[in-house]
């Protein structure tokens, strides 16, 4: 069986703007055989910086290359098996993955965390999973894809606002599309707990008034999310819409009938 050699991943909180993760082939010379789940640090080309006290970036052009791929899934659910973890972006143009996390006062015990859940070292609290049927929802030419933790679910949608019994969520994939706003109508139509909502097509977002004793926000963004996976593998076209005020649509029916009519 294949053998791979033991790295250590050094973490050290930043001192200036931007800090470099490094991963340093271990001296002791010691082996181990490769364990389930595949540990993500053990890629040639994969490098880590550390920008910002809440981020890491990864930059791997064979892992990141497309959003879809199985490595790419992979690190998404791998990443989001630390609580911590609020957010996970891929941009398949820089090939590269943005992690976001919250360092809840104590910056260092959350990368060894991070970095041990990466290594197969620290079990997961818990295993989210990306549905599949999401992904193929997705437009493939999408340059970024934004993912978030609710509880143990993996969405596209972001919290924007939260209050008790009402809440905003924007996905830049509803944006100005008919058709996936009457899928998401649909899908929340008659829903239990779901006292009101609006659509706002050109932000992208939805407003959601709810009862909180019926259901809670991660079974709402399921809801969301199976809607979209409903989506048409060929979006339907849609006519352009022309909102003329009714004066000026009067004027200009009479200026023709002045012109053009015998």
């Amino acid at each position: 069986m294949a053998v791979l050699t033991r790295r250590i991943a050094e973490l050290k909180a930043p001192s200036v703007t931007t800090a470099r993760l490094r991963v340093l082939p271990s001296p002791n010379g010691i082996h181990e055989e490769l364990r389930t789940p595949r540990n993500p640090w053990k890629s040639a080309d994969l490098t880590v910086e550390f920008p910002q006290p809440d981020r890491l970036v990864f930059h791997s052009p064979s892992r990141f290359a497309s959003w879809r791929s199985a490595l790419c899934r992979e690190f998404i659910e791998q990443s989001f098996g630390a609580p911590e973890v609020c957010e996970v972006e891929i941009d398949i143009v820089a090939r590269n993955a943005t992690v976001i996390f919250k360092a809840n006062g104590n910056l260092k015990a959350v990368l060894t965390k991070i970095a041990q859940v990466y290594q197969g070292k620290h079990e997961p609290e818990t295993r989210p999973e990306l549905p599949p049927d999401l992904l193929r929802a997705v437009p493939k030419n999408l340059p970024r894809l934004r993912l978030f933790r609710y509880g143990g679910t993996i969405s596209t949608w972001e919290r924007r606002l939260e209050m008790p019994g009402w809440i905003r969520f924007r996905n830049a994939l509803v944006l100005n599309k008919r058709y996936l706003v009457k899928l998401i109508e649909r899908e929340l139509l008659g829903l239990i707990g779901i006292e009101q909502y609006k659509l706002h097509r050109n932000a992208g977002s939805i407003s959601i008034a709810f009862n909180p004793r019926a259901i809670h926000p991660e079974q709402i963004v399921r809801h969301l999310d199976k809607a979209l996976s409903k989506a048409p593998a060929r979006p339907p076209k849609e006519r352009l819409e022309l909102d003329f005020p009714i004066a000026s649509t009067s004027l200009a029916i009479s200026a023709a009938a002045t012109f053009f009519m015998p």
